[in-house]
């Protein structure tokens, strides 16, 4: 979530709140926490709550890829 000028990762099972200046780091940072959730038996998703207040899934244990390889845009990808 976008609060304050910096980026809050929550985790439902640890009650973690921790801050990040870039939406980057903080939806590097929550994957990392959804795979060792994911690797202790959870379902984890991470959600990214939008100025609109909707959440969109942005990623999904067992589905999607890495964080390393998710924060990489794709050679494709046109970035705005």
């Amino acid at each position: 979530m976008n609060q304050n000028g910096g980026w809050q990762i929550r985790n439902a099972h640890c009650h973690v709140i921790t801050n990040f200046p870039s939406k980057a780091q903080a939806l590097c940072a929550a994957i990392e926490l959804a795979e060792k959730d994911g690797k202790r038996g959870h379902a984890p998703e991470v959600l990214v709550r939008h100025e609109d207040d909707r959440f969109i899934t942005e990623w999904v244990y067992g589905e999607d890829l890495h964080p390393d390889e998710a924060a990489r845009p794709a050679a494709t990808a046109i970035l705005l």
